[in-house]
């Protein structure tokens, strides 16, 4: 029987990661995330090479975390931080490239993407909160640019935004649990 895949997108410090990782603790799923644990140690080079490279890397990671989907989802509700979308949202702005159809390698379709947002103003903020700042990805016009490429990356897949940007955690979360159970109940049916 399989499972319901859900994969959450978006710009960096919307709440993917933190909603994700809950959603799996409490549902009992499989969390993958990409690069996936394995490939951890290659992604500083990659990300230091140039953007090409980079690409190649990230694409590895994503058909990895694309078999660990369909072999996992027979068993458990799989949940995926960061997939495809986000490899090409953010590299065909970077390289001034059409890499849409790139989607179309992916193996296993998504029951459900959360598609978290925030306004630019507000991912700045978070962004320097953190502290962590990656330059190649960084700044409100590559931001509003992988915003575009994001919603038009993801017309025709089961979409669900929020936008985080005046709710705090607490909500976001109760809004994916709720959708969450939906999804599950009328795959498993």
């Amino acid at each position: 029987m399989a499972h319901p895949v859900i994969i959450f997108e978006g710009l960096d410090h919307t709440g993917k990661t933190t909603t994700a990782t809950r959603l799996v603790t409490e549902v009992g799923g499989v969390y993958l995330h990409s690069p996936p644990e394995e490939l951890m140690l290659f992604r500083k080079e990659f990300d230091k090479m140039g953007p090409l490279p980079n690409l190649e890397f990230y694409l590895t990671c994503n058909r990895i975390i694309d078999i660990k989907i369909r072999e996992a989802q027979e068993h458990k509700p799989v949940v995926v931080d960061r997939h495809f979308f986000s490899t090409i949202a953010y590299h065909s702005n970077i390289l001034g490239m059409d890499l849409d159809g790139v989607i179309a390698t992916m193996l296993t379709l998504p029951d459900r993407v959360y598609y978290l947002t925030a306004e630019l103003e507000e991912i700045e903020m978070r962004t320097a909160r953190t502290g962590q700042i990656n330059p190649r990805f960084h700044g409100k016009g590559l931001w509003a640019k992988a915003d575009a490429t994001y919603r038009r990356l993801l017309e025709g897949y089961p979409v669900l935004e929020i936008d985080t940007t005046h709710i705090d955690e607490a909500a976001v979360y109760r809004l994916v649990l709720e959708d969450f159970i939906r999804i599950r109940k009328k795959v498993l049916v």
